[in-house]
């Protein structure tokens, strides 16, 4: 996310840029709509002293999510079997931080043991320590579809159940062939 900030004639404009989101992505609708939500719920606040910072009001802390929403792990649909990468940006709640990165060396550990994983891993924040970011490298689809119906998967989900501060959204990536 990279936000411009430039005077004018006017007072001060606000540039904002999801970089990299293209209508292409899979995510692109709801990022989109999102945004638009929230960047004006940004002006309001910044001109009026008041903005909505929750879409919606069944939630009255925009930053944690329902106990009851299940965060599950998302299923690709079916592709060509061509190699998958899934990044994945999450923060856990104060208080269970250790708790979240036990479960996430647990599924890393389980995820490298399968013959279609290429490499999992799990990184932490050196500036935000409670956010994590899992890069998950994958063969095809299909072996990550099938590492998700797993009984380690399935522990992991139940490990970290109502754990983050925001319900964690897998985006999926696959390579982008470049000139040498």
């Amino acid at each position: 996310m990279v936000f411009d900030i430039a005077p004018t004639d006017k007072g001060t404009e606000l540039r904002f840029t999801h970089v990299g989101l293209k209508p292409s992505e899979e995510c692109y609708d709801v990022c989109h709509d999102s945004w638009h939500f929230y960047i004006a719920s940004l002006r309001d606040l910044i001109s009026k002293g008041s903005g909505q910072p929750n879409k919606g009001e069944e939630n009255a802390n925009p930053t944690v999510v329902p106990q009851n929403e299940n965060i599950g792990l998302e299923r690709m649909a079916a592709s060509d079997g061509a190699e998958m990468i899934v990044m994945t940006t999450a923060a856990a709640k104060p208080g269970i931080e250790s708790k979240v990165r036990d479960a996430l060396r647990d599924v890393a550990g389980a995820a490298r043991k399968q013959s279609g994983c290429i490499d999992y891993s799990v990184f932490r924040s050196r500036a935000e320590p409670n956010v994590t970011i899992c890069v998950e490298r994958w063969a095809s689809r299909q072996e990550r579809d099938a590492f998700l119906g797993s009984a380690d998967a399935k522990n992991f989900v139940s490990a970290i159940t109502g754990a983050f501060l925001e319900r964690p959204s897998p985006i999926s990536y696959t390579t982008l062939e470049v000139g040498s």
